[in-house]
C-alpha cells in the first residue's frame, strides 16, 4: 500500500463514526427501553435489579463498557475524542439505566394529570358519601374508576380520626398490591394498614404516598 493510501485509510479510521458506538448506541437504546418497561412492572428497586432478567442484561453492558475502554487506548492516538465516544455512550447508558426513576416520572405525569379525581375522591369518603363494605371495600363511582387498575374498588379505613384510603394499581394477593395511599395525618403506612407489608414507600404530595406491599 502506498504512502498516500496509508493516509487516506487512517483519514478514514480516525474520523469515522466507530462501529463500537454505533453498537453501543442500540444496546443502550434497548436497555433503556426495557428497564424504563420493567420499572413500571416492578417499581420497587430492590426488586427490579435482583430481578433475573435485569441482571442478565447488565453482563453485555459491562462487557461493552470494558471494550470501550480498550477500544479508547488503543485508538486515542489517532483521535482521543472520537475513540472515547463508545465508552461516553456506554458510560451514559449504564447512569441511566441505574439512576433515572422511569417509573416515578411516569407515576408524577399519571398523578398530577388525575389529582382533581382523586381529591374529590377524598371527599367523597371523608363526607360519607362513599362507603366500605365490612372488609373495607367500596366500589368507586364509574367516573372515578380509572383511578384504579384492579377491581375498580378502594379501600377504606376510619380510626382514632385518622382516613385512610388506597387506590389500588396492582393487587396480586391479600398482601401483594401497590397504588396509592391517603392518610389525613400525613404520617406514612404504618405495619399492618390494609395488611401491608410495606417495603416501598414514597411520598407523592402530603397525605399522599406510592406504597408497595410484598
Amino acid at each position: 500500500m502506498s504512502s498516500y493510501e496509508e493516509t487516506c485509510v487512517s483519514e478514514t479510521y480516525s474520523t469515522g463514526f466507530p462501529p463500537l458506538g454505533m453498537i453501543s448506541i442500540w444496546f443502550g437504546v434497548i436497555l433503556i427501553g426495557i428497564t424504563a418497561v420493567a420499572q413500571l412492572i416492578i417499581p420497587a428497586p430492590d426488586q427490579l435489579w435482583h430481578n433475573p432478567v435485569m441482571t442478565s442484561l447488565q453482563l453485555p453492558l459491562a462487557i461493552l463498557i470494558g471494550g470501550s475502554f480498550l477500544y479508547l487506548l488503543i485508538a486515542a492516538r489517532d483521535d482521543a475524542k472520537l475513540a472515547a465516544v463508545p465508552l461516553i455512550i456506554n458510560i451514559g447508558t449504564l447512569l441511566i439505566v441505574r439512576f433515572v426513576p422511569f417509573n416515578g416520572l411516569w407515576q408524577e405525569i399519571t398523578f398530577q394529570w388525575r389529582w382533581a379525581d382523586y381529591n374529590e375522591v377524598v371527599h367523597l369518603v371523608e363526607s360519607g358519601r362513599i362507603q366500605p363494605d365490612e372488609q373495607g371495600y367500596a366500589p368507586l363511582p364509574l367516573r372515578y374508576r380509572t383511578l384504579v387498575k384492579d377491581g375498580s374498588v378502594i379501600r377504606i379505613s376510619a380510626a382514632d380520626g385518622v382516613t385512610r384510603i388506597f387506590f389500588y394499581d396492582k393487587h396480586t394477593s391479600p398482601q401483594i398490591f401497590s397504588g396509592y395511599y391517603f392518610r389525613s395525618d400525613n404520617n406514612p403506612p404504618q405495619p399492618g394498614d390494609f395488611d401491608g407489608r410495606w417495603r416501598y414507600v414514597a411520598q407523592k404530595r402530603p397525605y399522599w404516598f406510592y406504597c408497595s406491599s410484598y
